[in-house]
């Protein structure tokens, strides 16, 4: 699920480590370096790509996990 509602963004498909996206207004492009934040349904092959996640609450990074799992991708 997409969440960039008041920008007239769709999120189109999702796969696992990239989803296209729809923008409804041209007045609403994005520019490179802006953010937009997807939530995914699921992510298990692409957490082990990763050194750790970011937990973040109300906007401040409340912890940072370690992935144990890092590079056991076969």
């Amino acid at each position: 699920m997409l969440v960039c509602i008041d920008r007239g963004i769709s999120l189109l498909k999702l796969n696992e480590e990239h989803g296209p996206i729809n923008i409804d207004d041209i007045n609403h492009a994005l520019a490179p370096g802006d953010k937009i934040e997807i939530i995914p349904r699921h992510g298990c092959t692409t957490i082990p790509l990763f050194d750790g996640y970011f937990i973040i609450r109300k906007d401040h990074i409340e912890s940072i996990e370690e992935i144990y799992a890092r590079g056991m991708n076969q």
